[in-house]
């Protein structure tokens, strides 16, 4: 494995994979828990570097949400103000 990252760019595909892959596996622990489950049921990662990546768990779990929030709000406003540019 190569320690040292030959460019900004790689270095960027790494950390977007890792956060991928982190996001795949807390999702199928939190879709097994929400499925109603039994505790010895829920799927365990068994990925090395999940615990280690929980910190992330707030960041992944609410930025989708509120970007839609927010992109659903800036629509609105310029479809209004196209609409008021055309009268």
């Amino acid at each position: 494995m190569n320690l040292f990252l030959s460019s900004e760019e790689e270095a960027r595909k790494k950390l977007r994979n890792l956060r991928n892959y982190f996001v795949q596996n807390l999702n199928a622990y939190e879709g097994s828990i929400k499925s109603g489950a039994e505790a010895d049921e829920v799927k365990q990662p068994t990925w090395k570097f999940f615990q280690m990546l929980m910190f992330l768990r707030p960041c992944v779990k609410q930025h989708k949400p509120n970007c839609q929030k927010d992109y659903k709000g800036s629509l609105k406003a310029i479809e209004k103000e196209a609409a008021l540019r055309i009268w």
